[in-house]
């Protein structure tokens, strides 16, 4: 071979060499190439090249995509593509983000970062469930109700008549009661309280709660009407703060506190008898009138009246026994709600003969005008 033909051999040798194939190469080695379609990795929004090096490129163009859509390389067009949990923050303080195995945020509501009775929404946040979250908050004092928290958090008081002794029923308020058969909804009064209303007479199930509890308006709007489950009765009271209502009762006038004019005092007996007020308050209490010196001092028991008036008139008188007899007197007219002519009465009157004269306490008559505190 002349020495031109080897130089000629060798050149072809050295100009048929070709870049290696990694399809022997294990692992993540770079994909070889020569030219661009070697590269095709089949994922429509990549652009692929044979770049430097004779390596494939692939440059994911997120125009490619739809709207909302990221081009990840090896994957294709994916929605809501993250890299890090740091992609996912979506503003609401009650849901764990993270970036999860598919490249894609996850977002778990977490009830636990909310305040009692709310519940993570993983849009709106934390938000109110209404009456509980679990059946703990639903406990009731009646032993015999299953207490569950429904799904629309609210509490659910479900009777179960097996918790209950032997012919015995569970009423969801009032626990465990003895069943008794019944021809009228009168049998059954003794099972119930009266302010629970009328209960139910069942031909198959026996004497049944009430479904309404007992009305008591006495349809008068100068009373308010209640019913008092101690007396079990209905129990309606006068409302003097209504201006129409206090005109048309004397009973109202017997309620407040009034200044008179003038004061009334004595000091007497060693102080023993130590009265100075300019002020009297008027209370009903039950069946009779009370009428308290304001301040007190020795007269510690109020002035009465019994039974209390039922005219604008009112005589109300406190006697205290000893030696010396002590006789107080108010007695007097209301001559509007807010006003009173009266008359302050003090008597002292022997017991034993020489207390009276003794103690220096001599009897009063002071007519006094009262005026209604507001």
């Amino acid at each position: 071979m002349t020495r031109l033909a080897l130089l000629v051999a060798l050149a072809t040798v050295g100009c048929s060499a070709t870049p290696a194939d990694d399809t022997d190469v294990g692992g993540d080695a770079p994909q070889r190439c020569r030219v661009a379609a070697d590269c095709e990795d089949g994922i429509a929004c990549t652009i692929d090249t044979c770049a430097a090096g004779n390596v494939c490129e692939h440059q994911p163009l997120d125009a490619l995509c739809e709207e909302g859509e990221t081009c990840v390389v090896g994957r294709g067009c994916i929605a809501g593509y993250c890299a890090t949990t740091a992609d996912c923050d979506d503003g609401v303080d009650c849901t764990l983000d993270n970036c999860g195995v598919s490249y894609t945020c996850e977002h778990q509501p977490f009830d636990a970062l909310c305040a009692d009775l709310e519940v993570c929404d993983p849009v709106a946040g934390c938000v109110p469930v209404g009456e509980c979250r679990t059946a703990a908050d639903c406990a009731d004092e009646v032993d015999c109700t299953v207490d569950e928290c429904t799904v629309e958090y609210e509490c659910a008081h479900t009777p179960n008549d097996g918790l209950c002794g032997t012919d015995e029923r569970c009423d969801p308020e009032r626990g465990c009661y003895a069943w008794s058969t019944c021809e009228t909804a009168a049998d059954c009064a003794d099972l119930y309280n009266f302010c629970d209303g009328t209960p139910r007479c069942d031909p198959e199930f026996g004497c049944r709660p009430p479904t309404e509890p007992r009305v008591c308006d006495d349809g008068d709007e100068c009373t308010t009407s209640t019913c008092d489950r101690t007396l079990e009765m209905c129990v309606h009271e006068y409302d003097c703060s209504i201006a129409a209502c206090a005109a048309a009762n004397p009973a109202c006038l017997w309620n407040g506190c009034f200044t008179i004019e003038p004061r009334v005092a004595q000091r007497c007996a060693l102080g023993h008898v130590n009265y100075d007020f300019g002020r009297v308050c008027f209370e009903l209490r039950g069946p009779s009138l009370a009428v308290v010196p304001d301040p007190a001092g020795t007269l510690t028991d109020p002035l009465a009246m019994a039974p209390a008036p039922t005219t604008a008139d009112f005589d109300a008188v406190l006697e205290i026994s000893g030696g010396c007899i002590e006789t107080y007197r108010l007695a007097g007219t209301m001559t509007d709600a807010d006003q009173f002519e009266a008359v302050w009465t003090a008597n002292y009157t022997d017991h034993d003969g020489v207390s009276c004269g003794l103690s220096g306490c001599r009897a009063q008559t002071i007519p006094v005008h009262g005026t209604r505190v507001p």
